[in-house]
């Protein structure tokens, strides 16, 4: 059972963050449209060896909404998460996936000090794609899609298109009143994140700064964008390995949060590639 210490209304402005366990530090950075809960398997895992937070990032859960004047910059979701931050900035262990994982490379490359090391399942950098490649037109055909429902000021539609291009097949039909409603609301924060990851057109060189361990994993049954950022990232990254989950598809914390959880505190326990690399 998760020891909850409790989560932190935001305070100044601040984000709202989830606190569990204690020791070396580990912050936990969600996918777009998600929230902290993604990593209760993660917690699980480590709150007994390590302290970890987990925050809602802007325009989720209990946190802010992105501010209407504020750029779409990884650099600037960066400094609120910096600036939310308890205990300090002592080193730390960076998790996160999709668009958290992404995200977690931008607090990398604004903080390399700060970061121990980075655990990311399929960080969608996607201004790491060429513009003739065709996983740069597939996820420019997503994103699209999705600026175009909200244009007609359907976020229902639009979270119904994202939903169902991640999850794979008719996902949204599945999902409970309850759940598509919040998944909806989030649709013009998720449109920021899409131009935030086009945005951060980080060179091999910039990349190769991150000296310290990056354990990548990508699921086997993922989506061309996020297996193409996998392993363009495993080649710009000096201390990179790259992990497979066959089964897996991109929302694989979700889907196989255990074998998922399993693999990322093997990772940031042992400071080395785990066992269930394919």
């Amino acid at each position: 059972m998760l020891m909850d210490q409790g989560l932190f209304a935001p305070q100044s402005g601040g984000l709202a963050m989830q606190c569990a366990g204690r020791g070396a530090g580990v912050l936990c950075l969600h996918s777009s449209a998600g929230g902290w809960q993604q990593w209760r398997s993660v917690m699980q895992q480590l709150q007994g060896e390590m302290s970890l937070q987990a925050p809602d990032l802007l325009g989720h859960g209990a946190s802010p909404a992105w501010p209407v004047d504020a750029p779409a910059s990884l650099a600037f979701e960066a400094c609120a998460v910096l600036a939310s931050l308890r205990g300090g900035h002592a080193p730390l262990d960076l998790v996160g996936h999709s668009y958290g994982g992404a995200l977690a490379l931008q607090i990398a490359l604004q903080r390399p000090r700060l970061v121990r090391s980075l655990t990311l399942y399929e960080p969608v950098a996607f201004g790491l794609l060429d513009s003739s490649d065709p996983a740069w037109l597939e996820i420019r055909g997503v994103a699209r899609q999705l600026d175009s429902c909200l244009a007609e000021g359907n976020t229902v539609a639009a979270a119904q298109s994202f939903v169902n291009y991640w999850h794979g097949g008719d996902a949204w039909s599945g999902l409970k009143p309850s759940q598509r409603e919040p998944l909806a609301r989030r649709m013009p924060v998720v449109s920021r994140h899409f131009k935030a990851l086009f945005n951060a057109r980080w060179s091999a060189q910039v990349l190769s700064q991150l000296r310290m361990p990056v354990h990548l994993i990508c699921g086997g049954r993922t989506r061309l964008p996020a297996a193409r950022v996998a392993t363009l990232l495993s080649r710009c990254l000096p201390q990179a390995s790259l992990q497979v989950l066959p089964e897996a598809g991109h929302m694989g914390p979700l889907t196989h949060a255990a074998q998922v959880a399993e693999m990322m505190a093997a990772a940031l326990l042992q400071g080395q590639p785990c066992a269930l690399a394919a």
